[in-house]
């Protein structure tokens, strides 16, 4: 009965494995507040460590409207000065995971998708 439950188990595991799978383009899906913010301890004995940090948000909307990197591709023309290129190059070009500012014109412009 047990190794029953643990096949069925995995096999669930294993089905939304696919299923994140299917869907891995990163997209736009909620807006927040940043309700705490700390310092993440470095690791001894690496010389060079990228400063980290850890935070709580809490979620004040859902996004209404799809916005991912198939929407911004096409706006790489760095010196256009549109807000969608700035989000590309942010969310894209750089490296992910990160926290960044953005222009009084970017937020405008995500603030649409809420």
């Amino acid at each position: 009965m047990l190794q029953a439950q643990a096949q069925l188990a995995q096999s669930q595991a294993n089905q939304v494995k696919t299923q994140l799978d299917a869907d891995r383009e990163t997209k736009l899906v909620a807006s927040g507040v940043v309700t705490s913010a700390g310092a993440t301890p470095r690791r001894r004995g690496i010389a060079r460590q990228t400063p980290r940090v850890s935070i709580t948000i809490r979620r004040t909307a859902h996004s209404r409207r799809r916005l991912g990197r198939s929407e911004l591709r096409g706006f790489s023309d760095w010196k256009d000065g549109r807000p969608e290129t700035e989000l590309n190059f942010k969310f894209y070009r750089q490296a992910t995971n990160k926290i960044v500012g953005i222009s009084d014109e970017a937020a405008a412009f995500l603030r649409r998708f809420f």
